[in-house]
């Protein structure tokens, strides 16, 4: 059975060995979005980037609903701005883009210098994380209906769909609403609702911003009730085309079944909205790699051993809705 054995603090396992491993099972938090290039940034005044007031009296859940279903208008995002804060690891810069409902890239590092030290991507059938350093290179992977199909997750504990939620990105359906919504001692409202799955009911709880309608915090449980995870959310920037406000800051939990709890902190400098740039026929389709051990994520649950070979997956591009860059009609990419 494969399962990843965090450094202890006396271990003499060379730096980039306890990296790997936090990547191993950090970066999994990130399954999200690619780059594509340098994004214009025009100057504008900090004011136009503050969230709106939405409610001026308690909203009932119904106008809480409609607040938060506005990141349904967010159909692509992308940034080339972010920087991922683990504990005990150097910060990594990262390039992100995400596409409904499961398609992203992500690259990154340790720096620019040392190159791309881990890939991170999905498509309609699978996710996958491909990590460089340590003394054997390697990629997890795994198909989205098998891993929904598992409740003991010795790496990654949620799904890719979560982990859009935990960077606040949230869809509400009044009717998977479970009891009242109910305020809390620090003035947010807590709205728990049943997401249904193969293996049983999950429940994910949010707590949004009565005033400005924004989510500021997300927890999931499995079937069980046992916490899979929790994000706090932070510096939410208005984007005047969608009408909508994006978190830019994630604090992201993690209590996988095989592992100690893990952290980490996104921050995302800007974002390009709804800008469907740099496509191309391979844009999600899973890296083979030469070198690599390839570790299937269904059998690591499952306390099986890898196979030999990574399936391959490629997808069409898609249209996304008309671009802007924080509401501003026509800015573009430079490539």
């Amino acid at each position: 059975m494969f399962s990843p054995k965090r450094p202890s603090p006396n271990s003499t396992i060379p730096i980039r060995s306890a990296i790997r491993w936090k990547l191993s099972v950090l970066l999994w938090t990130m399954v999200l979005f690619v780059t594509s290039g340098a994004t214009c940034i025009p100057k504008r005044g900090i004011n136009e980037f503050q969230p709106p007031t939405l409610f001026q009296t308690p909203p009932d859940i119904n106008q809480l609903a409609e607040a938060v279903n506005r990141a349904r208008a967010v159909q692509q995002l992308q940034s080339n701005a972010v920087t991922v804060r683990i504990p005990d690891v150097p910060t990594l810069s990262a390039r992100i883009v995400w596409e409904r409902p499961r398609r992203f890239r992500m690259t990154g590092g340790l720096s620019r210098m040392t190159g791309t030290d881990f890939d991170l991507g999905s498509n309609d059938e699978m996710f996958w994380m491909a990590t460089r350093h340590g003394p054997q290179p390697t990629l997890h992977y795994a198909r989205h209906d098998q891993f929904e199909s598992q409740i003991d997750r010795q790496i990654l504990p949620v799904s890719p769909e979560w982990i859009i939620e935990a960077m606040g990105i949230v869809d509400l359906d009044p009717s998977t609403i479970i009891g009242s919504p109910h305020p809390q001692a620090d003035g947010l409202i807590e709205i728990e609702s049943a997401i249904g799955s193969p293996i049983g009911q999950y429940r994910r709880t949010i707590h949004v911003d009565p005033k400005y309608g924004l989510v500021k915090k997300v927890l999931l449980r499995d079937p069980s009730g046992r916490l899979l995870g929790s994000s706090i959310l932070s510096n939410h920037q208005y984007y005047q085309m969608i009408q909508t406000s994006l978190p830019h800051k994630a604090q992201i939990h993690l209590i996988p079944s095989g592992g100690p709890p893990m952290s980490l902190e996104v921050n995302i400098g800007f974002y390009t909205v709804n800008d469907n740039q740099g496509q191309d026929a391979e844009r999600f389709t899973i890296p083979q790699p030469a070198g690599y051990t390839l570790i299937d994520l269904i059998q690591v649950n499952n306390g099986q051993s890898a196979p030999a070979r990574a399936p391959q997956y490629q997808v069409a591009p898609i249209t996304v809705p008309q671009t802007s860059y924080r509401g501003v009609m026509g800015m573009e990419s430079n490539r």
